[in-house]
């Protein structure tokens, strides 16, 4: 057994500086001693709050308010304390001596409370990805989808497909065992038939991006030809002057990025380079990254005054400058002045509606980052290897390889690297 991880740990748990309250979160089989002995309290009934003053031998630190929790019943499934004290800088570091001087007490790593409460059956691991994003959600769909992640939307899905894997194993694994004749026709089509429902519903979740549009944010790309007002009218759709404008060709060589809120969704605008032919080595590189970032925005603004500008799906043609000029062809595109602000409104309404139709109509999640793709999509080519392979005990083989990838995807089955990647990511005090 790890004695590091064995230790009480403690941390800030509320946000550094200084604060009216601040909390300081103790976790582990001393923390129950660790109350009584810094408050002079001889019991403390778990749940109750009580207000006590903080000692360090005859004097006293602070009053504060302390909360034990016994375990299981905590957020880490260990014995906890809380101390709802005075959130200056003084009284915190006193209290930080104070809880060194006990034996096997030591501070928390990031992310450390988390991952007790996962290694006690407290959370698994997509539900603290799901607290993870909790704390750093910045709009309302983030809000509500990390919500849905942390109290198990998605681990009761996951759950359940490696639930049905393990039973088909058993039914193949079971046949191994007491026959040595060919699976009988019957179970091998129930088998095909689950590991043919169980690929098309993992493909569905692949298939459904709604989770990490709404995690990382929607991106837009405005793209287009030197001077045709791309800057003008990033600065009018982002509500500041975050993009230089200038009448010289080429003054956009990098790309200047924007984060604003539309509809509770985090929508990431990225102005670009001009896009022509050029032998300045600097600006060639920003014609370069305009490209790419276009490649892999979700939507993409083309400013022009080309009325036969060809788009595809995902593009908004825009044509701008109708201070200046007159279009006679603009039945496919938006007509605006980035320049006085005609037009945009009806531009704005078209942003929206992609936005709502990359995401809102879709009722499931999907995944909801890089690391739950990666395992479902191992998962699912197993599942495929498995329905094509002719021999039984390949069959049960790559349903195993499937199930285990569904394990280290829920944290059930633990890889020491992606534990660390996921809690590093977390605050101290978390």
């Amino acid at each position: 057994m790890d004695i590091y991880k064995m230790k009480t740990i403690y941390a800030l748990a509320s946000a550094h500086g200084t604060a009216g309250v601040s909390i300081i979160r103790i976790s582990g089989n001393k923390s129950s001693q660790i109350a009584k002995a810094i408050t002079h309290k001889a019991n403390f009934e778990p749940r109750y709050a009580y207000f006590a003053e903080i000692h360090s031998e005859d004097e006293i630190i602070d009053s504060a308010i302390v909360i034990y929790f016994k375990a299981p019943n905590s957020f880490t499934g260990e014995d906890s304390v809380e101390i709802q004290c005075h959130g200056s800088r003084a009284v915190l570091q006193k209290i930080y001596e104070l809880l060194e001087t006990f034996d096997d007490v030591r501070p928390a790593k990031r992310g450390e409370f988390t991952e007790r409460a996962v290694e006690n059956n407290k959370l698994d691991l997509v539900q603290a990805e799901g607290l993870l994003d909790l704390v750093h959600a910045k709009t309302e769909a983030q809000r509500k989808q990390a919500i849905a992640i942390k109290t198990g939307k998605l681990s009761h899905v996951y759950t359940n497909w490696r639930k049905k894997l393990l039973e088909l194993l058993t039914l193949i694994e079971a046949d191994i065992d007491f026959s040595e004749e060919p699976l009988p026709l019957e179970i091998e089509k129930q088998i095909t038939e689950k590991t043919s429902w169980l690929i098309d519903a993992i493909a569905t979740n692949l298939e459904n991006p709604k989770g990490t549009l709404i995690r990382d944010g929607i991106s837009i790309a405005i793209i287009g030809k030197p001077n045709a007002g791309k800057s003008t009218l990033f600065n009018f759709l982002v509500g500041k002057n975050a993009s230089i404008i200038s009448s010289i060709p080429g003054t956009t060589r990098d790309i200047v990025e924007a984060t604003i809120d539309i509809k509770g969704y985090e929508i990431c605008f990225a102005d670009t380079a001009g896009l022509r032919e050029t032998a300045d080595t600097i600006e060639k590189e920003g014609v370069r990254r305009a490209l790419e970032k276009a490649e892999n925005a979700d939507i993409k603004i083309l400013v022009s005054t080309n009325e036969n500008s060809k788009i595809d799906e995902k593009t908004i043609l825009v044509l701008n400058k109708s201070d200046e000029k007159k279009y006679k062809n603009s039945e496919n595109a938006f007509v605006i002045s980035a320049k006085n602000g005609n037009g945009i409104p009806a531009l704005s309404d078209e942003i929206e509606k992609k936005i709502l139709d990359l995401v809102a109509g879709k009722e499931e999640i999907g995944y909801a980052n890089a690391r739950h793709f990666h395992y479902l999509k191992k998962a699912k080519n197993d599942l495929e290897k498995s329905l094509s392979a002719t021999q039984t005990d390949l069959k049960a083989e790559h349903i195993l390889y499937a199930s285990n990838f569904l394990g280290e995807l829920l944290g059930e089955i633990k890889t020491e690297e992606i534990l660390k990647n996921i809690f590093s990511n977390f605050c101290i005090g978390k």
